[in-house]
This record gives C-alpha cells, sequence and structure tokens, in this order.
C-alpha cells in the first residue's frame, strides 16, 4: 500500500514538474530577428503576446508597451498603433495593414522616449496576394495627416506613411517590409513615405523599405525616409522602387545620415 502510494505521489510529482518547463520552452524556443541584440531584447521583454484581429483594438486604444509582439495572423487596423516603451513588434510573416477607408494616419508611432524594433522571424513566408513580398510587412499607411487649414478650404500635410519617429524616439528596422506605404493624391506638402523621423534616431540594419511613394502638390521629400532631425543609420537592409519629389530615397532637412556597406 506504502508503495503504491508513493508511485502515485511521484507521479504527480513528475506531471507538476513537466508543466512549467513546457511552458518555459515554449517562450524559450521564440526567436526574433536577424540581429542578435534584438534576440536578447525579446527574450528580456514578455515573449508571446499576439497580436490578433480580435485584440488589436486594444492596442490600438491602449499603446504598446514593453515587451515583444508576435502578429499571429494578417490584421488590418483602422488607426495608429502607438509604442510607449521598449517594444519589439515581430511580424511573423504576415502582413499588418492600414484600412484605406480609416482617416489616414501612421502605422506605427514611436513616442518620445520609447523604442520601436520592427523585425521578421518568418522571412520567406508567402501571401494569398502573390504582388506582396514575401515575408512580414507593414503596408497601406498614408502618413499622419494634418490640417493647416487655408480659409474656407484645408491644406493637408502628411508624415510617415509606414512609422512616424517623435522626437527622443528611436526606430529599429532590423527585418520585414515597409511596404507601398506613403500619399499619392490630396497632399499640400507630405515627408516621409515610409518613415518620417521629426528627431531621434532610425537604424536600419536588416528588412527593406519598398515602393513607398509620395506625391503632393507643392512638396514631397523622402520616398523611404525623411529626416526633419536627428539621425539616420543605414547598415543594412534595402530600399527599393521609392520615389518623391525629392529624396526618393532618403531625404534629411537637419538630420545626418550615414550608411555603411
Amino acid at each position: 500500500m506504502k508503495k503504491r502510494i508513493l508511485s502515485i505521489l511521484l507521479m504527480c510529482c513528475m506531471v507538476l514538474t513537466l508543466l512549467p518547463v513546457q511552458a518555459l520552452a515554449e517562450d524559450s524556443a521564440y526567436t526574433v530577428g536577424e540581429d542578435t541584440s534584438v534576440s536578447a531584447r525579446a527574450l528580456a521583454g514578455t515573449a508571446g503576446t499576439k497580436l490578433k484581429a480580435d485584440n488589436i483594438d486594444t492596442y490600438l486604444a491602449n499603446g504598446l508597451g514593453d515587451g515583444v509582439y508576435t502578429l499571429a495572423e494578417d490584421v488590418t487596423i483602422s488607426g495608429t498603433l502607438r509604442v510607449t516603451g521598449d517594444a519589439t513588434v515581430d511580424l511573423n510573416g504576415h502582413v499588418l495593414r492600414f484600412d484605406q477607408s480609416a482617416q489616414p494616419d501612421s502605422i506605427f508611432r514611436v513616442t518620445s522616449g520609447s523604442t520601436l524594433t520592427l523585425t521578421d522571424s518568418a522571412p520567406t513566408a508567402s501571401h494569398s496576394d502573390a504582388s506582396l513580398p514575401a515575408g512580414g510587412l507593414i503596408t497601406g499607411g498614408k502618413g499622419y495627416r494634418y490640417d493647416g487649414g487655408g480659409g474656407g478650404y484645408h491644406i493637408y500635410y502628411y508624415y510617415g506613411g509606414g512609422v512616424y519617429v517623435e522626437a527622443g524616439a528611436s526606430f529599429v528596422l532590423a527585418g520585414g517590409t515597409i511596404y507601398a506605404c506613403g500619399v499619392q493624391s490630396g497632399a499640400n506638402s507630405a515627408y516621409g513615405g515610409g518613415i518620417y523621423a521629426e528627431g531621434g534616431s532610425v537604424t536600419m540594419t536588416g528588412g527593406a523599405i519598398r515602393n513607398c511613394v509620395l506625391s503632393a502638390n507643392n512638396g514631397a521629400n523622402g520616398g523611404a525616409i525623411y529626416a526633419k532631425a536627428g539621425s539616420v543609420t543605414m547598415s543594412g537592409g534595402v530600399i527599393s522602387g521609392c520615389s518623391a519629389m525629392s529624396g526618393g530615397g532618403i531625404s534629411a532637412s537637419e538630420g545626418t545620415v550615414r550608411i555603411t556597406g
């Protein structure tokens, strides 16, 4: 009888021991990006927070704080995802699309003092729309639209179709693609089809900015990236097929730009 009780107790202990190990293994197996520093930051955060169609409105309302966020499926948003902490977003081979019927805005806005790292753990994933590039991507953002007035009519200025980086903020593109963002009609002036840097820093170590186009009545600057201030550093990745009236790839006002490799 004692042996039987002891066997049951040992079996229970084994089951209880396996549960947290399996949960830990699931998180430990989580990898992100092509950059070891990104992986280290990801594992130090909250691995496994999933962005899905049924919870994206919560994040639109509350923003992305510290942690790692994985796009679990293709998602369409109708507002900007504001980054309010040290956040890593793994596109995971999926598409994050801005709804064209919504009020124009950036897909991500990195607020002052915050950092966004964009990466993709499934860079070869295909899409049902064969015209889209492989892997994870963000697309469709026209940029933050500012109404400059005009005495009975509207003069619109657009900033950062894909990502708006505030002064004092940081954005790292380590993987994934910023694709076909930017405004092509109705703008007086436009800045940064892919990325607009109000200040802070933009670092590109991987990924791509493709087919981002700006067209405006009086000025379109930086098809891929526009730096009003701060710094842009590119040590990897691709800028391709982007265009604007000034600076089809990168345009800088008071910022600095450094490209290596």
